[in-house]
């Protein structure tokens, strides 16, 4: 019988953090906060919003770092998740329809609750696709050497990253939320597996917490030149010069694009920081196990229209509150255990619910399937 592999704590830890990240972000965008605060708070949360900027990108980091050897197409990953957005998807809407917090026509109900119909979770979207491609990807990481590999990563860096910000999407498309991205990601993820950059020449002589220092500060000083780039753009757009104006509207549309050359950079050293925590915790994995039905639930568009109203987030007092930053990272922790306890019963009744005898029988028959396709 084969052992169960230890998840890794301080990439569990990662994830958990991430995750956070990815809450407070969708506060700032979906409570409107960036638009209606001004002067020093203004700032301070488009600081925020642009340091955490590193959440999606994290996330695909890691999986071609452990991904990056397989050899087959997990078709029980995919179904997991694409039955948990399902589920979640399907669920929400029925409770807030029987309950009158959301008014939609019965087409709108009917394909709401279709498995194939997603308007929502483009993460999911993407990552499903990027699951059957994984493959075909790691045979081509295969049969590349470190140099060609490290070309690649240049080539595929220049194109969607640079030229995308350059060219303002018109010679080479890529806004960050796409396949190409997460392939580019996918790539950059399982170099870091293979060939450490942490135990490279230029690092390999530094001590284990100065390693640390050099990543974290790293991962902090491309967030603040981001921030200062953000910010030096916006000034120039009240030039009256056409070539400002431009570099403006080039730039605020690349801000916090998954894409920008500046993220993928504070992406990575993030990565790495979190690659040199020596953690061991089956708290920290037990919570990080949780973290996709997070997404699912506080992401879902009819939870977030009708969340941050309700609870009065949005209201005047709470944008001229000199604690919002403090607010919405109280928010964004009790949104994160307020989640996590609701896909812990999830996971709870279907694990009951797989362990019936004519579940597994029909769950053997569809693997048996599956596996001669």
């Amino acid at each position: 019988m084969s052992v169960k592999k230890e998840r890794q704590s301080n990439f569990e830890l990662m994830r958990i953090v991430s995750m956070i990240f990815i809450i407070i972000w969708h506060i700032i965008i979906h409570s409107g906060i960036r638009e209606s605060t001004t002067g020093i708070m203004n700032l301070m949360i488009q600081f925020i919003y642009i340091l955490i900027s590193v959440h999606v990108n994290s996330f695909v980091l890691l999986t071609g770092y452990f991904q990056y050897n397989k050899t087959t197409i997990s078709f029980k990953k995919i179904l997991s998740i694409f039955n948990m957005r399902w589920f979640y998807k399907a669920l929400i809407v029925i409770i807030f329809v029987i309950f009158g917090l959301s008014q939609i026509d019965s087409i709108s109900f009917i394909r709401e609750i279709l498995p194939l119909y997603s308007t929502d979770y483009w993460f999911i979207n993407c990552y499903l696709i990027l699951c059957f491609l994984v493959p075909y990807l790691n045979k081509l990481i295969k049969n590349m050497d470190q140099k060609q590999h490290r070309k690649l990563i240049l080539i595929l860096f220049f194109l969607f990253s640079i030229i995308a910000l350059l060219s303002s999407n018109t010679l080479v498309s890529n806004h960050g939320s796409t396949l190409i991205n997460f392939v580019m990601l996918y790539i950059i993820g399982a170099y870091l597996r293979k060939y450490p950059i942490d135990e490279n020449i230029h690092f390999k002589n530094y001590s284990h917490n100065k390693k640390q220092i050099i990543f974290l500060s790293l991962f902090l000083i491309f967030g603040f030149i981001n921030f200062l780039m953000f910010n030096l753009t916006s000034s120039l757009d009240t030039v009256q010069n056409l070539y400002a104006s431009e570099l403006a509207s080039m730039y605020s549309v690349f801000q916090t694009s998954f894409s920008n050359p500046l993220i993928i950079l504070s992406s990575i050293f993030y990565f790495l920081y979190f690659r040199t925590l020596t953690i061991k915790s089956k708290i920290i994995n037990s919570i990080s196990a949780l973290v996709l039905g997070v997404y699912l639930i506080h992401e879902n568009h009819h939870v977030y229209s009708f969340f941050y109203h309700f609870i009065g987030f949005d209201t005047i007092e709470n944008m001229t509150s000199s604690l919002l930053p403090i607010r919405i990272f109280v928010l964004a922790i009790l949104i994160f255990i307020a989640c996590a306890i609701i896909e812990w019963l999830r996971q709870r009744i279907f694990s009951f619910i797989s362990h019936l005898h004519f579940v597994r029988r029909i769950s053997e028959s569809f693997k048996r399937y599956i596996k001669n396709f």
